[in-house]
């Protein structure tokens, strides 16, 4: 699972520290969801075979917690799963090189982060998160739960 980067109050800053800190790889966990799950059901194509795959998972927000910051964060990736309380290695920050199927998406996600406003019961997380994997995964002309690519 993939989250979103977070913005800096100031870029220069930002490149400044990083040029100046040694590399060093993120501590990650999830400790569980922020305001609860529901249960979705979801199809998209298969990665490697002709075909699609499809899965009831639960959807929310996470309670996200990296270098001892914590904050809301959602899946972008139906491919990996995660395990709350264990920490997380295959963190991608979101401008550190993931590829959408849809090449909107970026700008669509920021679009619906700047929205949706604040999200605090689990039918409306599920409802964000639905609508993330949809912005994620479609390729179509249009978004549209119940047809499409995902």
């Amino acid at each position: 699972m993939n989250t979103f980067a977070a913005s800096f109050a100031s870029a220069s800053a930002a490149v400044a520290l990083t040029l100046a800190s040694p590399a060093l790889a993120d501590t990650v966990t999830f400790p569980g969801y922020l305001h609860g799950s529901e249960s979705v059901t979801f199809t998209v194509p298969n990665q490697s075979t002709p075909g699609t795959t499809s899965s009831t998972v639960s959807a929310g927000g996470f309670s996200t917690v990296v270098n001892g910051a914590t904050f809301e964060t959602y899946c972008v990736d139906l491919y990996q799963t995660i395990a709350f309380n264990t920490p997380y290695a295959d963190y991608v920050n979101v401008g550190g090189g993931h590829a959408f199927a849809n090449s909107h998406a970026y700008g669509d996600l920021g679009r619906l982060y700047g929205l949706a406003g604040p999200i605090l019961d689990a039918v409306h997380e599920a409802a964000f998160q639905m609508a993330v994997w949809e912005i994620a995964y479609e390729t179509g002309a249009s978004y549209n739960l119940g047809s499409g690519v995902a």
